[in-house]
């Protein structure tokens, strides 16, 4: 039998029945959801086959939300990330072949904790109404499959490693980590379960180390692309900020609580960010800054290392141009003393990024008809030997645009690709650059680029 998936507008149906039409009762009935036959026409069939009913008897006999969890990914292993962040999935899950799982997993419908509604309780275990990652975190059944895609890694002897650690503390899990800006982050969340384990944090105070984590890692957030670091830049980062936090007392401490040794406060190894030839620079829509430090709520700033040759600032702005800024140009700039342009950048900024000056730029975009298309651009095109040079308009399609750096090998790799003017680009599933799309799909796939 195939599995089949609610529409996504009947979160908010079920929703108004709960609250209205007095559909409480129903969940009330442990053994299946009495409901069911109204909401056929919210049904949509998929390709793949349905959790089978061995399989769901296996998950409510397992002794723990690991064992669930292993179980339920296993089956829908084969789910990508876009399918497994539909809620008309979970939704229709939660109603249906596993509506005895989230109650095995959630059974206090009768007499809620922390004298919660029946209600709330029902809103906050059966019906998604959004697709946030921090939703698809905290809701039970999305919350295991996510759980396992974010921490299984394949390099280690057991997958499954760090996802029995990152299992142990259910408020981490799902409040702590699962409401952070890194939540879609997997060598964010390896990154850190990595630490957490080489230090022995799991075996005391887990909650409050990560109270103390989440939040610095959410502060770097604010201040460099996350999503560009591999597990040990975040191990890097981590060990930096709490060396002497797990040297002095064996736990961590967020920084408005670390205790005091003496009448002295602990030294924190990462106080200063920013070190040697690294500093950071800030941008705005009107001008630039060179610093050595981070600035609270500002969305574009980050570590520049002069020490690396032939680098260049790109300032990627949402209309489909580029502003280009040579290195020996930021460096000539008055520290803390913001630069201000001759005119204010003619749109707002998508993202920012340092890299190669000869580095290739890859566009993803929607096109007119709606349709996934990609195209290259040459960035050894754009003058960034003036701080007032003008932005290069590299893509004339702004619907869901997105552009990062790539390295300039892919010139030769996919040269097909390479359109150096606005309006040229080609589709993702163009057949005459099959080979070479297939060549960028990784790419594509890593940074999520039509996502």
């Amino acid at each position: 039998m195939k599995q089949f998936k609610y529409s996504d507008d009947l979160g908010f149906e079920l929703k108004k029945r709960l609250l209205f039409e007095g559909s409480l009762p129903s969940y009330f009935d442990k053994r299946e959801f009495n409901q069911t036959h109204l909401f056929r026409e919210y049904s949509q069939r998929l390709e793949y086959d349905a959790v089978p009913e061995f399989r769901v008897i296996q998950i409510l006999q397992a002794n723990s939300d690991f064992e669930r969890g292993k179980i339920l990914f296993e089956n829908l292993a084969h789910l990508s990330r876009r399918e497994a962040s539909d809620i008309g999935l979970w939704n229709y899950l939660s109603h249906n072949e596993l509506y005895r799982v989230v109650h095995k997993m959630w059974p206090d419908i009768e007499n809620p904790p922390n004298k919660s509604s029946r209600e709330s309780y029902v809103l906050n275990h059966w019906i998604m109404t959004s697709s946030a990652q921090s939703e698809l975190m905290d809701y039970p059944l999305s919350g295991l499959w996510w759980s396992f895609f974010l921490t299984i890694d394949e390099e280690r002897a057991d997958k499954y490693e760090l996802t029995r650690i990152f299992f142990k503390n259910l408020t981490f899990r799902t409040k702590i980590f699962g409401q952070s800006k890194i939540a879609r982050q997997k060598e964010a969340l390896i990154g850190v379960l990595e630490f957490i384990k080489d230090n022995g944090l799991d075996q005391r105070n887990f909650e409050e180390n990560g109270n103390a984590i989440v939040p610095y890692l959410n502060l770097l957030g604010g201040v460099k692309p996350l999503g560009v670091f591999d597990r040990t830049w975040f191990k890097l980062k981590l060990n930096r900020k709490f060396r002497n936090d797990i040297d002095c007392y064996g736990r961590l401490f967020r920084r408005t609580e670390r205790p005091l040794l003496g009448e002295e406060p602990i030294p924190e190894a990462e106080e200063v960010l920013f070190q040697d030839d690294k500093l950071v620079i800030c941008v705005w829509e009107d001008g630039v800054e060179l610093t050595n430090s981070i600035r609270n709520g500002l969305s574009f700033q980050f570590e520049v290392d002069f020490s690396l040759p032939n680098h260049s600032l790109f300032i990627v702005l949402k209309n489909g141009f580029v502003k280009k800024i040579d290195k020996e140009i930021l460096q000539a700039l008055v520290f803390n003393q913001k630069r201000m342009f001759n005119a204010k950048l003619p749109a707002s900024i998508l993202n920012v990024f340092y890299d190669m000056s000869d580095c290739l730029l890859l566009a993803c975009f929607k096109n007119n008809l709606n349709r996934k298309s990609l195209k290259i651009y040459c960035g050894d095109l754009i003058n960034g030997s003036s701080i007032n040079g003008l932005s290069k308009h590299v893509n004339s399609m702004t619907r869901e645009l997105k552009i990062i750096p790539i390295p300039n090998s892919y010139l030769f790799k996919t040269p097909s690709l390479v359109k150096n003017y606005p309006e040229a680009a080609l589709s993702l599933d163009d057949l005459l650059a099959k080979d070479e799309i297939e060549i960028l799909k990784p790419i594509i796939q890593k940074y999520q680029m039509f996502n």
